[in-house]
């Protein structure tokens, strides 16, 4: 059942591949003529090729419902927030700022502190 859940719906594609036989084959003679090119070549064709298995595999069930609770949070967030920033509840959190100011000028006069 894992397996199942884990296992990418999208197919592995010939770009991938290709890129992970060549970055795990043997180098030609001809490559092992500049080792550091041949090794870099080989290093972004596999490079490449788990990038693409990244992407694919986020195409799993369970990363397709991973990524739809993502966004159904963010989306909730972002609710929330717009809710917020309703004119009405603007002008309460203003009127609760001021009472609150009020309230400490107050309290400061009571002291004998001077603002």
């Amino acid at each position: 059942m894992w397996e199942a859940a884990n296992k990418p719906l999208v197919p592995e594609g010939r770009a991938e591949k290709e890129g992970k036989e060549y970055a795990e084959s043997a180098p030609t003679l001809k490559e092992s003529e500049h080792p550091y090119l041949t090794g870099a070549a080989k290093g972004l064709a596999g490079g490449y090729a788990d990038t693409l298995g990244f992407v694919r595999g986020l195409t799993s069930p369970i990363g397709v419902a991973a990524m739809g609770l993502g966004a159904l949070g963010k989306s909730r967030e972002l609710w929330a927030r717009s809710l917020s920033l309703h004119p009405a509840s603007l002008r309460e959190a203003s009127a609760l700022k001021a009472h609150s100011k009020l309230s400490k000028v107050h309290e400061h006069s009571q002291r004998g502190y001077h603002s």
